[in-house]
């Protein structure tokens, strides 16, 4: 089911733009909107602005969750790769429920 979900974000059925995740099996990219209400995380996180993350090539997956979560990333420690790919498309395509 995942690769189906990046698939159909990768093949163009989304509306609006776009941030990239570097380096993702299934997805390449998620909705900017659903990323921005995090953006103070991301520059606690990297020191960058969203903005400047996006012109870098954006995020890895792992780094795209603690993001979102707004959880403070650290290199090394928490998931793999692979299991926030599947954290990060359930949060973003998975739920309802959920609010950015």
């Amino acid at each position: 089911m995942a690769q189906i979900v990046g698939q159909a974000f990768l093949a163009g059925t989304h509306h609006h733009p776009d941030f990239a995740i570097m380096g993702g099996r299934w997805v390449r990219a998620i909705p900017w909107a659903f990323i921005a209400p995090h953006a103070q995380q991301a520059v606690v996180n990297h020191a960058q602005s969203l903005e400047r993350l996006a012109q870098r090539g954006g995020l890895s997956p792992r780094e795209a969750l603690a993001v979102i979560k707004d959880c403070v990333f650290e290199a090394g420690h928490g998931h793999r790769e692979s299991e926030a790919e599947v954290e990060l498309i359930g949060l973003v395509w998975g739920r309802k429920e959920h609010t950015p």
